[in-house]
């Protein structure tokens, strides 16, 4: 029994306590000799049983409280809790003497065998999605059951192969959140908003001298973001010396150090298939690479895991990965209401559909417009008088049809059309709006004005 362990544990006789645990591989009671921990599984599912319940009377009193529902509709949910909380009692008496107990596979199995499952019910005609337990839910419940426990420490219990498939996501993640999350040239240098890039880059460096796992676990605390200063030699050198710089001597310093502009965690993620795919089948990162696709592909198939399990866009469409990675980078570096991105997902209605996005209501010439003058539109929102705006327009005389040809396109003009309405902006810049030139050309062209 558990007691007859602890009871080896207090005389000292490892042997002792090594041979019953080996004739009974069912006690679900652990020992760590390095760290000299103990602990008890039973006792742990227990202490999770009790946080099971505590949730659900949480919930009944929030419907009990509840000035928007009937009191039929309240009485209906209560009593559908009820039975959830007669369920969890239940498993929770196994464990008492007498009767068979439950054991850490059955833990691991129910959780696992869950996947897919529709948490809560939607109505037919309903526009939100069905909750699904899925891969992200799987993994916050194997962290919560398999808490001190190593994959070695399993070895010969029979477990789900999700089990070890988690054990390996979790070694992957922890390289994954050591890198930066942002482009490096928009780490943080101003004092007055926090720490900089050279606070991180220290804590960094202290972190990586820390041996003992409660100083580091302190450090981490202390310090969330000093993976933010994890960066390599060169990519410091070069931060510094984009930061020694202003305005435009920056803009032109970056288009010569683009790795500048990288998120170094994705690069992680791109130079590491094999982490990429396994950490987006559990929702945890995005694919980015079509060999990390592939390699996602094969772990579901091996992992026998049913598509709905899988976290909301963890993999695209088998016909619309590229459009995948475009879309990614397009929302990275312009935004997800940019033209650059609803260009793409207006190219592939699969994709669109697929994350669920309505469909796009700009043609592609006006998003390719769009794109093709983005770099002058910026440079045209940053002057501040009409003078230089005025004069703007006058040197890019193209740049400024192309807006009259959006305007065109927007009203649903036609291609003639839309050559029409360039030409009349063209004798209003020559002549003047009033001119007699531009009343004549309206005379000559009638259906361009309407």
């Amino acid at each position: 029994s558990e007691n007859a362990l602890k009871g080896f544990l207090k005389t000292g006789d490892i042997i002792k306590f090594n041979e019953l645990k080996e004739k009974h591989p069912e006690l679900l009671f652990f020992y760590d000799l390095e760290n000299d921990v103990a602990y008890s599984a039973s006792a742990r599912y227990l202490r999770s049983v009790a946080r099971d319940l505590s949730e659900l009377r949480k919930k009944q009193d929030k419907i009990f409280n509840s000035t928007t529902m009937s009191p039929q509709e309240k009485r209906k949910l209560i009593d559908e809790i009820d039975r959830l909380k007669v369920g969890v009692a239940k498993r929770a008496l196994a464990l008492f003497p007498a009767e068979e107990p439950i054991v850490l596979e059955k833990q691991l199995f129910d959780a696992s065998n869950q996947l897919g499952d529709v948490l809560n019910d939607v109505p037919l005609l309903a526009r939100e999605k069905p909750d699904i337990y899925n891969m992200r839910d799987l993994s916050g419940d194997y962290k919560q059951t398999l808490e001190g426990i190593t994959l070695a420490d399993l070895e010969g219990k029979k477990i789900p192969k999700t089990v070890s498939a988690w054990y390996n996501k979790e070694i992957s993640l922890a390289s994954h959140d050591t890198f930066p999350s942002t482009p490096i040239v928009k780490i943080n240098n101003d004092p007055k908003k926090g720490f900089t890039f050279e606070d991180y880059i220290s804590q960094w460096q202290d972190r990586q001298l820390i041996t003992d796992p409660e100083e580091l676990k302190e450090h981490e605390d202390r310090f969330k973001k000093a993976h933010l200063g994890n960066l390599t030699p060169q990519q410091i050198s070069a931060l510094r010396d984009y930061h020694a710089l202003s305005g435009e001597e920056q803009e032109l310093f970056l288009e010569g150090h683009p790795e500048l502009r990288e998120d170094p965690r994705d690069e992680w993620l791109r130079d590491n298939p094999e982490d990429n795919a396994r950490l987006a089948i559990w929702g945890q990162a995005n694919i980015l690479t079509q060999e990390a696709y592939d390699i996602a592909q094969k772990m579901v198939k091996d992992l026998k895991l049913p598509m709905k399990a899988l976290p909301e866009f963890s993999l695209p469409p088998e016909g619309s990965v590229e459009s995948h990675f475009k879309y990614l980078d397009a929302v990275k570096e312009f935004g997800g209401n940019s033209a650059e991105a609803r260009l793409i997902r207006a190219n592939d209605d699969a994709y669109n559909e697929w994350r669920g996005l309505d469909e796009v209501d700009t043609t592609n010439p006006v998003l390719e417009l769009q794109i093709k003058n983005r770099e002058l539109d910026d440079k045209f929102e940053a002057l501040e008088t009409d003078e230089e705006r005025a004069t703007f327009k006058e040197v890019n005389t193209g740049w400024w049809d192309d807006h009259r040809r959006i305007v065109a396109l927007l009203k649903g003009a036609s291609d003639k059309i839309v050559t029409s309405w360039v030409e009349r902006g063209n004798v209003i810049d020559e002549f003047g709006a009033n001119s007699s030139r531009a009343l004549v050309w309206l005379l000559d062209n009638p259906e361009t004005h309407q």
